[in-house]
């Protein structure tokens, strides 16, 4: 089940997102907003909110990014489930589970190439790298849209 919502903001920057509530046990649940981009005061707050959730995903619609030209760094490739995404409508995504957000299990991984420039983020910290990364190319006033939602834990197997 995927239930979108846009929600104008109010002055508040992404602070609007601790407003939402996501019923736990969702198969899958998808909110969405636009809003202007205040500081990294605002950033950080969201991080927190969506790593305190049993598990996360959150999505950077990269539509706006592309038209106004900022790409991710050359040579690097993002890769989200196994699958590259380089110049699509996903900018990044964080996937992990509670208490593993700062491991290196996740699987969101970004791969530099042989002459990209030295990221300070890996992919041991991915949402600080992706929060970086945008952070730094948009401005603020400029909207961005964001995604994420709760994803029910896979069925054990059965034996």
């Amino acid at each position: 089940m995927i239930a979108p919502s846009t929600i104008t903001n109010a002055g508040r920057g992404l602070f609007i997102v601790e407003d939402l509530y996501v019923p736990p046990n969702s198969e899958v649940t998808l909110m969405s907003f636009c809003g202007p981009i205040y500081g990294w005061g605002d950033w950080h707050r969201l991080s927190r909110y969506v790593q305190s959730m049993s598990t996360y995903g959150i999505c950077l619609n990269a539509a706006s990014l592309t038209s106004r030209r900022i790409l991710h760094a050359e040579n690097e490739k993002l890769y989200i489930d196994g699958r590259p995404y380089t110049h699509g409508n996903i900018a990044g995504l964080i996937n992990s589970s509670r208490g593993l957000h700062n491991s290196s299990r996740t699987n969101c991984t970004f791969e530099e190439g042989e002459n990209s420039h030295e990221s300070p983020y890996k992919s041991r910290d991915v949402s600080r790298y992706i929060v970086f990364n945008v952070i730094t190319t948009l401005h603020a006033g400029d909207e961005l849209l964001v995604n994420y939602g709760w994803r029910r834990p896979p069925r054990a197997p059965f034996t």
